[in-house]
Order: C-alpha cells, then structure tokens, then sequence
C-alpha cells in the first residue's frame, strides 16, 4: 500500500482540507498523542494510489517536502509505528523528530547508523519516496543487506497517469546527492 504523508506545518490548511476531501483512507499522526489538538498543524498519512499532485491541481494547493511510503500495513499499524519516532530524548531534552519533513528525513537516514536506518524500516516500511524534481522521485529501502540503498525512480513509475510526460532516466543516486540537503542546525533532528 502508498501512503502519502503530508506536513500541514509546511504546506497549508487549505491543501489539508482538499486532501480530507478527496482520500477517506486518512488519519493524522498526532492523534492519541498529547499534540493532538494541533490537528492543523501536525503531519497527516492518506492512502493513495493515483496522482495526488494532477487530482489537487489548483493553485492553492502545496505539497512541498512531503513523503510517499510503500508499506504492507494498514494504516492504523503503520500510524502506531511512526507515532514511536516523534518524540526523542536528547541530553534529557525531548525533542520532535520531524521526520514526516522529507529534508528532515533525508538528512537522518543519510547520516545515521546503519542500526538506526534499520529501525527506522523496521519490518513495517519497505521504501520512502522524496520528491527530487516534478518527473523524478528519490526510493530510499534497504537492500538485502539491510543497508541504505538510493535510486532515482522517474514520477511516471510511481504515477503511470504520467507515462507520456518526458522524465529523466532513473540512475542510483547517492545518499549524499539527494535532495533537500537540510540545514546543518536543526533543534528538531537527531543523528
């Protein structure tokens, strides 16, 4: 199953409610927690499987930094497990770790440890999708050896709606090339 999870912090309200409109299949990841009731400003999962970016063309919408998650889970399960990485510790600071931010994400996974790319995994995400440009994705999985491995997917491979578009041919990308290079300080990230 395609998740896609949406950051209302970055993008807009606007975006989150034609989202809410148009995907039954949705649940925010701050529900349960003690931030629920930031509701709108709190990172969302919908299950998709077509071209969210050709269905909420408008030019209100922004779907800036957000991720698309492969997972053979249902969407509560997979909710619970990424509820688990919200809230770090840290010199006995709690932190969020706001990996729903696919620069935030980016900039973890190709820092960390190859432990913590395994637990970010887990058993419960098979591949995480950054938008690298509008034709090419950036599919972050572990190989058999359960390490980090990173290939550039063309956007009509993800969306088939978009076979005709021209796309660029997909290369393995390096983790220290992929896109959105986050700040070097961020309060909210830990390596």
């Amino acid at each position: 199953m395609r998740y896609l999870c949406f950051d209302t912090a970055i993008n807009n309200e606007y975006t989150l409610f034609r989202l809410r409109q148009e995907y039954a299949a949705q649940q925010c990841l701050f529900q349960g927690t003690r931030d629920e009731n930031i509701w709108d400003a709190a990172p969302w999962l919908f299950r998709t499987d077509d071209d969210f970016y050709a269905r909420l063309s408008h030019p209100l919408v922004k779907l800036d930094h957000c991720l698309l998650i492969d997972s053979p889970e249902p969407m509560s399960n997979l909710c619970e497990y990424l509820q688990a990485f919200i809230y770090r510790k840290e010199k006995g600071k709690e932190l969020f770790f706001r990996f729903w931010d696919a620069r935030v994400l980016h900039h973890y996974l190709a820092h960390a440890s190859a432990a913590r790319q395994q637990e970010f995994f887990g058993d419960m995400i098979d591949a995480v999708y950054l938008e690298k440009t509008a034709q090419q994705f950036v599919r972050l999985s572990l190989n058999q050896q359960r390490l980090l491995q990173a290939e550039a997917v063309p956007a009509a491979q993800l969306f088939p709606s978009r076979e005709n578009e021209p796309g660029e041919a997909g290369q393995d990308t390096p983790a220290e090339t992929m896109p959105g290079q986050a700040p070097k300080k961020r309060r909210f990230l830990l390596d």
